[in-house]
């Protein structure tokens, strides 16, 4: 499948407080479709095809934050691979069910590297910076 950079536009209500966040990412269809199923509140998605957006309006008590997601590889010739998805500012907030092995999974069959196509990353990492569950009162 084609690489297509996807431009993302995430708003959540935390605390009510209305965040929206800004990050892009490369990768396939099947990709953004199963990483867009991680992430929390509402989201856009910028790219010709805009039957991608979606996600629900409510206010969350709980998410995992996540910084910024790493994938790295190598080429057939040994050339070291990587990209990092992150938001322009802030953090990206994802379900609280989307751990680092949720994450994991969504790309490990990925081929997000733009000048090697079909190469797959060897090794995928998240940074969640604050997981936070709901207390019952």
């Amino acid at each position: 499948m084609p690489i297509t950079k996807y431009k993302i536009k995430q708003t959540v209500t935390i605390d009510s407080d209305i965040i929206v966040n800004n990050f892009s990412i490369d990768c396939d269809s099947t990709v953004i479709s199963n990483f867009l199923a991680l992430l929390e509140g509402e989201y856009e998605v910028y790219v010709e095809d805009d039957n991608l957006s979606g996600g629900s309006s409510t206010a969350t008590t709980s998410y995992n934050a996540v910084s910024k997601i790493n994938l790295s590889g190598k080429t057939s010739t040994g050339a070291f691979l990587f990209t990092s998805i992150k938001p322009f500012k802030g953090v990206m907030y994802m379900k609280n069910t989307a751990d680092s092995d949720a994450i994991k999974t969504v790309f490990a069959t990925s081929t997000p590297f733009p000048l090697a196509p079909t190469e797959k990353p060897t090794k995928v990492s998240s940074t969640i910076v604050e997981q936070v569950t709901a207390v019952s009162p």
